[in-house]
């Protein structure tokens, strides 16, 4: 009797230290699905995981505490490039302990908003534990899990240049899923809130089926079997989609710019960006569009617009191009904003973008990280903060440019983050070929970053049943077509020039 007693106040002990480890598990198994496209498979497998420990949970602070270790492995690992930038020395920063503490400021407190979103709104997977329709709604309830998180950043990081709305989509789970290129095809229409959805549903049928277990209710299997039933309607979406609707368009070939200037370079040749243009008409005359990174503009190399538009004439003759390149414009007080610009072949400009979606830390400084560097003066840092802007410039819709039939719609390096700004373009301007100029070398080639910037890039080539082009300064430029398949990408550390060829049906 004494030993039964005693193992009965044992139990109860055990079963939370189990069910705390396979919560731990989840997000151990989380970080490699996020961070390494070879391990994709794992983002069901950690949600389910997950969910079957919430789902045992006994009280409403556990599964709280739960959900939010559980974000902190989730939103710590879609964000754990921050740690690339080191070294700081674009900031004018010595090596040593401040560089990784201004790291821990930015990275720190993004994780724990990240985390706490995940807790408060996992609270209605667990209430709905008992419903015989658990499954699904956790897996409809993970959009929203998601769409929190994104809207965790945005009030994190807000201040008058902050780009307020759910934007921030690194973390999501559901990127795992482009390295599939059948379940890729689910994107479609949706996006990254349908492949949550999916790597979700995954996810809590496994979950379940593992519950089943312990509920030998005929009555509840037969209920559980909706939500494998709308897996398997999900599942089957990419085979009945419709094709994209045809455009009478003429074959085109455009010409992506890989280069790596490091950043805070001062000094740049005075003939760069000219013997880079007639490098490029020399080796494939007959490209119509060229597409350059952020930092390869075209204005320090002249000085007035006639001056280019005589050089650019002479390059190009009578025959037409696009020229997709960056420019930094004077901001509305201080410092300078990055803009892409569309140009025809003698400088006329089509079109000006502002840059929207603006990197906290880097391209401006939220009052929550301003705070946290606060407690550690710099002058390398003081003197970079004094430099950025304060206001945004008077926000302008998303310009496009109109090329042989072709609706070409362009963002700014991070822009690509949001899963809105290029539906925005697809839907509202038509855009059917989606263009990105990013510099990311402030993140001295991570290979992390990179590899999520293409899953990204992935989604929305799917989405929006478009081309997907990227030129790059400090990592590959890569081009991926309507279908979500890499067609062409240039090498790492190498200045090189990639030639696309669109299709056309005429």
């Amino acid at each position: 009797m004494i030993g039964a007693k005693s193992l009965n106040t044992h139990l109860p002990n055990t079963r939370s230290v189990l069910l705390f480890c396979m919560t731990i598990a989840a997000g151990m198994l989380a970080i490699p699905a996020i961070s390494f496209p070879a391990y994709w498979f794992l983002a069901p497998l950690s949600l389910g995981l997950f969910f079957f420990a919430l789902w045992r949970l006994s009280s409403l602070a556990r599964a709280f505490w739960h959900s939010f270790i559980f974000g902190l492995f989730t939103g710590g690992s879609g964000i754990w490039w921050f740690w690339d930038t080191l070294p700081l020395d674009w900031l004018g920063l010595s090596h040593g302990p401040n560089e990784y503490y201004f790291v821990f400021a930015s990275w720190g407190p993004v994780t724990l908003a990240f985390a706490f979103a995940t807790a408060v709104f996992c609270i209605p997977i667990w209430l709905l534990r008992n419903s015989p329709y658990h499954a699904l709604a956790a897996a409809l309830l993970w959009v929203f899990v998601e769409e929190a998180v994104m809207w965790s950043f945005s009030l994190l990081t807000f201040a008058d240049r902050s780009f307020y709305g759910p934007h921030f989509s690194a973390p999501s789970l559901g990127y795992a899923l482009a390295e599939n290129h059948y379940l890729l095809q689910i994107a479609q229409g949706g996006g990254i809130h349908f492949l949550n959805f999916t790597t979700a549903l995954i996810g809590a049928v496994f979950a379940s089926l593992i519950l089943w277990r312990t509920n030998t209710s005929q009555a509840i299997r037969s209920l559980h079997s909706v939500a494998p039933a709308v897996l398997l309607l999900v599942l089957i979406y990419p085979l009945v989609q419709p094709p994209p609707a045809p455009r009478t368009v003429e074959p085109l070939e455009a010409v992506l710019v890989a280069t790596y200037i490091p950043v805070g370079r001062a000094e740049v040749p005075p003939n760069e960006y000219e013997l880079l243009l007639e490098n490029i008409v020399d080796s494939y005359p007959d490209a119509g569009v060229i597409i350059l990174p952020e930092e390869k503009r075209l204005e320090p190399t002249y000085k007035d617009a006639k001056e280019k538009q005589v050089f650019l004439s002479s390059l190009f003759g009578s025959s037409k191009r696009l020229i997709i390149s960056g420019e930094h414009v004077a901001a509305t007080d201080r410092g300078l904003e990055a803009a892409l610009t569309y140009e025809t072949e003698t400088g006329a400009r089509l079109g000006m973008y502002r840059k929207r979606f603006l990197m906290p830390g880097g391209e401006y400084m939220p009052t929550i990280m301003g705070l946290g560097f606060s407690l550690r003066p710099d002058k390398g840092l003081g003197k970079f903060i004094n430099s950025l802007p304060e206001r945004r410039s008077e926000r302008v819709d998303l310009p496009t440019a109109s090329y042989q039939g072709r609706i070409f719609g362009g963002l700014i390096c991070s822009d690509f983050l949001s899963p809105h700004l290029y539906r925005e373009l697809a839907v509202r301007q038509h855009a059917d070929v989606l263009v990105n100029i990013a510099n990311p070398a402030w993140f001295h080639g991570s290979r992390i970053l990179f590899d999520k910037t293409v899953q990204v890039a992935k989604v929305h080539a799917v989405q929006n049943r478009a081309h997907y082009l990227q030129s790059t300064n400090g990592a590959p430029a890569f081009a991926i077509d309507p279908t979500g398949t890499v067609i062409g990408m240039t090498t790492w550390n190498e200045k090189e020039l990639l030639s696309v060829h669109l299709p056309g049906n005429k």
